[in-house]
């Protein structure tokens, strides 16, 4: 089936949509058939019965709607399917799954039988064919619709693997996600393996401070964004006076690294609406920021997981440098006639002890430095310990 109106750039993801494979397994095909349900319906007109819901609602069925012979739910349309993912379908197959819809004493306007067969065999599509002639002349008998299938049958729909890949083009993300967008991993290599779903529940969760770290990707996340973090220096930070301007510099590192793939993350909403526009400009823009997104998506998995260190960096920096409150230490070398030069070696001197000082380095408070190293060095063990399990 072909579409009437399609985004520009989808035509060149159609050779892949057209190689993309049934799943495998029963849940997978059902999952596949749930994510474009929304879809069919609307290319093949079904209106909303249920004015309580404002849109498609869909959902997999229970195991009790199973019995009657669905597997997906539509609240506002009150449309139904079920998925067959078999080798061989008869009409005789059909009219098992009718007797069970007849028991079903909800109600129900639509009946789609999603198959894993390329094609509709014709003898499938002229069951569907009388079975729809039987409703046409109840209709004219009785104009009450949708009722219960006991009552009067619904409109049947049988649609095949060909047709139902085909609607992979209405969604960029679905495409990404079923593999329908091989064609544009030379131009967008990141994309191949990109998780959406898992970015999406990523993204949302930023602000949701966990110390449970969930998956291998975001423990490989935290890893890269805290590498240059010594913590055994950090935790010596407000302790001496000493402080090695490499642990100082690795801290600011962090924070703008984390900064980085927070600014990044932010662009999936704006990401998610240019992957929807009908002009090619802007959608390839989409794909490009998707594609960067992609780039980022285990340091932007291991956000949430970083955000007490990242706050607590954040403080001990300001902290520290609020009022340059602090010394280069230095070093005196003899070099012959000309005197002394100066050395700088690497440490800045702060002061920690003394509150009367009346020359610089002015006087930091070291409570609140070591309760932010404190914290900061915390989070970075407790991501070790997730690295060695």
């Amino acid at each position: 089936m072909e579409y009437s109106v399609m985004k520009p750039l989808r035509r060149s993801i159609q050779s892949s949509i057209h190689s993309v494979k049934p799943p495998e397994s029963d849940p997978e095909f059902e999952d596949i058939c749930l994510d474009l349900f929304k879809f069919i319906l609307k290319d093949h007109g079904v209106k909303i019965h249920n004015k309580i819901s404002p849109s498609y609602v869909t959902y997999k069925g229970t195991k009790g709607d199973r019995q009657y012979g669905f597997d997906i739910k539509c609240k506002a349309s009150l449309a139904v399917a079920q998925c067959k993912l078999v080798e061989g379908l008869y009409p005789s197959d059909l009219e098992q799954e009718l007797t069970k819809l007849k028991k079903y004493q909800g109600v129900v306007s639509h009946y789609f039988f999603l198959i894993s067969n390329d094609r509709v065999k014709s003898s499938l599509q002229v069951w569907v064919d009388e079975k729809n002639s039987e409703t046409a002349e109840k209709e004219n008998e009785d104009k009450r619709f949708p009722v219960e299938p006991a009552v009067r049958l619904p409109w049947f729909h049988i649609i095949g693997w060909t047709e139902i890949r085909n609607y992979l083009l209405e969604s960029t993300l679905l495409s990404l996600k079923w593999g329908g967008l091989q064609s544009l991993t030379n131009k967008y290599p990141y994309l191949h393996g990109l998780d959406i779903n898992r970015l999406k529940v990523a993204v949302e969760n930023i602000y949701q401070a966990s110390e449970s770290l969930s998956c291998s990707k975001a423990i490989s996340g935290c890893e890269s964004l805290t590498s240059q973090l010594n913590h055994n220096e950090i935790s010596q930070i407000g302790r001496s006076s000493r402080v090695s301007l490499f642990t100082l510099n690795g801290v600011s590192g962090f924070i703008k690294l984390y900064e980085e793939a927070h600014k990044i993350a932010q662009t999936y909403h704006g990401t998610l609406k240019k992957l929807e526009s009908e002009d090619p400009i802007t959608y390839e823009e989409g794909l490009s920021q998707l594609n960067t997104l992609s780039l980022y998506s285990a340091r932007i998995f291991a956000l949430q997981y970083l955000r007490r260190a990242y706050l607590a960096a954040l403080d001990l920096n300001d902290i520290l440098f609020r009022d340059e409150g602090y010394y280069h230490e230095e070093t005196y070398g003899e070099e012959g006639e000309g005197g002394f030069d100066e050395f700088l070696t690497g440490y800045l001197l702060f002061n920690f002890s003394n509150p009367d000082e009346n020359d610089s380095p002015w006087y930091i408070n070291p409570t609140p430095v070591q309760e932010s190293a404190s914290t900061l060095v915390k989070m970075l063990l407790s991501i070790h310990i997730y690295q060695a399990e």
